[in-house]
């Protein structure tokens, strides 16, 4: 995913629900690019067990002190 030229950087984790997630940062040229383009081009890219079910445009992802990625499940809004 981080390959994506629309891609600034990501974040991939499991979701409580047992999916993949992702987070992701986009190049500023790219701000239009959609969810559903994001996983078009996804489903060209990764072989299925490695799609997400739930995609995640933001503009910042939490890293450490020593910025490395934190990587917490999400906690679902039910």
């Amino acid at each position: 995913i981080n390959s994506f030229k629309e891609v600034n950087e990501c974040i991939v984790y499991q979701n409580n629900r047992g999916g993949i997630g992702v987070d992701v940062i986009l190049e500023s040229k790219y701000s239009s690019f959609s969810k559903q383009e994001f996983l078009n081009r996804s489903l060209e890219s990764l072989p299925q067990f490695q799609m997400p079910n739930e995609v995640n445009f933001v503009k910042k992802i939490e890293k450490s002190i020593s910025e490395k990625l934190i990587r917490r499940k999400k906690k679902d809004n039910v």
